[in-house]
């Protein structure tokens, strides 16, 4: 008797870093454990970064495929990325093509027209960037609502993420919710580390994340510059991005300086290994690995009350403050002057981080991708 074909998904993401990369890692290399065949098509600066986590060419279960997909609408440059996409679906025949991101889901949408097609499933890793109410405003949520119908499933990474989708497309599609979960391989390199204040040197505040205007980062700047002079914290910032020039002039003129050190792009986990708590201040955010990686290392975060971020910074696990200044510098106050409440919530972080798998999400995504293909639908 013949074996049954392995169901075979083709990702498909734009060019990106952080956490959309970290999520198709985890992903990918659950599925592969679990069965699947996997291949991902994205641009080179991706595919460097997934690294040795995929294998290269037909002979194992994985394939990378360079597929110049940026970020940005440009319509000549995104259809020759969707006719790229048709071809590799031709050469690979998946029965899932996967698109992870708005900008994945309209390039696959543009590419899967054929009705017979491989299945079609769109994960929504994040709110659409804001821009206003305009034109553009209103021609985005159209561009992003055609591509999202055009898929079979779609899942959301976040129940706040979810009800986001469900409101964008009027309530016309069921969206799944799949939560993130680390690699197992992260979580064993996440060390049980000890509190560096514990020992008799400042608290250690750390924020890994791209130094965007979304982010707020300036408001970790000003909280830092409200401290007194007697309560011992210092403030790591990790990541670059178009505001770090601007962070740092402001940290210049506030007087933070003193406290504040602009690290560039560095490894999450060496940074989460020496820090004492993560501050994470986005002023939305749907989901977060820079939070889960960070809870995994035994830190409480402390995030601000924007849309997303209870459910993101779990009860126990760290503080959701308010959006100021004044109430980001009275939280880490607080925790600079309570070890024991530093401890009980890093405590709470790691296990709550930890108790989801890479394999759940997996095998919760391998179902949906079931469902959609039980009429053992391929690509022509």
């Amino acid at each position: 008797m013949m074996e049954p074909e392995r169901l075979r998904v083709l990702h498909l993401m734009r060019e990106a870093s952080g956490g959309m990369v970290t999520h198709l890692a985890a992903l990918t290399g659950a599925l592969m454990e679990a069965g699947a065949e996997v291949a991902v098509a994205a641009p080179p600066e991706v595919l460097a970064r997934l690294g040795s986590r995929l294998e290269e060419g037909d002979a194992g279960h994985a394939w990378r495929v360079p597929l110049p997909l940026y970020d940005g609408m440009r319509p000549g440059r995104d259809l020759a990325a969707a006719m790229a996409l048709r071809r590799t679906v031709r050469r690979l025949r998946p029965h899932v093509v996967h698109a992870h991101g708005h900008k994945a889901a309209w390039a696959s949408a543009l590419a899967m027209t054929l009705p017979l097609g491989p299945a079609r499933v769109v994960t929504v890793h994040n709110f659409l960037p804001s821009s206003g109410g305009g034109i553009w405003g209103v021609a985005q949520r159209r561009m992003v609502g055609w591509s999202l119908r055009r898929a079979d499933r779609l899942i959301a990474v976040s129940e706040t993420l979810g009800r986001f989708a469900h409101q964008l497309l009027d309530g016309s599609r069921p969206v799944t919710v799949v939560r993130n979960a680390l690699d197992p391989r992260w979580c064993s390199r996440a060390r049980q580390r000890q509190d560096g204040a514990a020992r008799g040197r400042a608290m250690v505040v750390a924020c890994v994340m791209r130094l965007h205007a979304s982010k707020g980062v300036e408001i970790l700047v000003d909280a830092i510059a409200r401290l007194p002079a007697s309560v011992q914290v210092e403030a790591w910032i990790a990541g670059d991005g178009p505001c770090r020039a601007a962070l740092e002039a402001r940290a210049r003129a506030t007087g933070a300086w003193r406290r504040v050190r602009f690290l560039g792009w560095a490894e999450p986990a060496q940074v989460w290994g020496e820090a004492d708590v993560a501050v994470l201040p986005w002023l939305r955010e749907g989901a977060s690995y820079s939070a889960l990686e960070a809870m995994a290392s035994g830190l409480p975060v402390v995030a601000l009350e924007c849309p997303g971020s209870r459910e993101v910074v779990p009860e126990g696990a760290g503080m959701v403050v308010d959006p100021s200044p004044e109430g980001l510098a009275a939280a880490l106050e607080r925790l600079a002057g309570d070890p024991g409440l530093r401890r009980r919530m890093g405590e709470e972080a790691r296990r709550r981080a930890t108790a989801r798998t890479a394999r759940e999400m997996a095998l919760e995504t391998l179902a949906l991708y079931r469902e959609v293909t039980g009429a053992g639908r391929t690509a022509p």
